[in-house]
């Protein structure tokens, strides 16, 4: 894996020639973590969709790494539109959770309140998501981060993107070749510890929620977040 560093946000975009300094977090993470020497080559992310590549030139003081832009790099965007709505869970597995989606090259991601989010179970701050967010980038070499909205009610996610083809992880047995065809934006609901209540997946279900089986076990969200947007993922290979 390439190293990628981030651009610091007040920066002025890139261009090929020109040269930047990083801030104090993407020295550190470059020259410390990494151990990168000048000369060596890194992946810039200037967090507008863009990457370019670069070579690490010089370290500046105090301890700000030089980077001298090669060229831009084209990326392949996903053919696909794809939404997560999940029932908010414990702090642990929700974080397990968005770095499995955010690999996964998830769009959006929608908070949702069920009946069975306790209390204690909120949306992580700005500051903590973009941290996770960054990680799996870095990881993976998506250009930007998932969007986050929420906790809203369910009626509420379900009033989002009416034309998304919709999908509700459940435990039928119905066949992924009964399902009626998927267009180029799909979403997925996912609930929380617990399931949904017998009252919330009624209300899906007459909302237009299709369930998909993600196999004949139940499932804790955060393995079901990766299990179930591979699965509606791999329809687009079919469509």
């Amino acid at each position: 894996m390439g190293v990628r560093v981030f651009l610091a946000k007040e920066s002025p975009p890139p261009r090929v020639g020109s040269r930047l300094i990083l801030d104090s977090e993407e020295s550190h993470y470059l020259l410390k973590v990494r151990r990168r020497r000048p000369g060596d080559a890194v992946e810039l992310l200037d967090g507008h969709g863009g990457v370019w590549s670069a070579r690490y030139t010089q370290t500046l003081a105090p301890k700000q790494a030089e980077l001298e832009i090669l060229a831009v790099i084209k990326r392949k965007q996903a053919p696909t539109e794809l939404v997560l709505m999940l029932g908010l869970i414990e702090s642990n597995a929700l974080a397990t959770a968005l770095s499995h989606a955010s690999e996964l090259g998830v769009d959006e991601i929608v908070f949702i309140q069920c009946e069975r989010s306790q209390g204690k179970h909120q949306v992580p701050s700005a500051a903590r998501l973009e941290r996770l967010f960054r990680a799996t980038m870095r990881q993976c070499g998506r250009v930007c981060a998932p969007r986050t909205q929420g906790p809203i009610s369910l009626p509420q996610a379900l009033a989002l993107h009416p034309q998304h083809s919709t999908y509700i992880a459940s435990l039928s047995d119905l066949p992924a070749q009964a399902l009626p065809p998927a267009n180029a934006q799909r979403r997925i609901l996912i609930g929380p510890e617990g399931g949904f209540t017998p009252e919330e997946t009624q209300f899906a279900h007459a909302s237009g929620c299709v369930p998909l089986s993600l196999g004949p076990w139940v499932l804790r969200s955060e393995t079901a977040v990766p299990a179930g947007l591979a699965l509606v993922r791999s329809f687009a290979q079919e469509t």
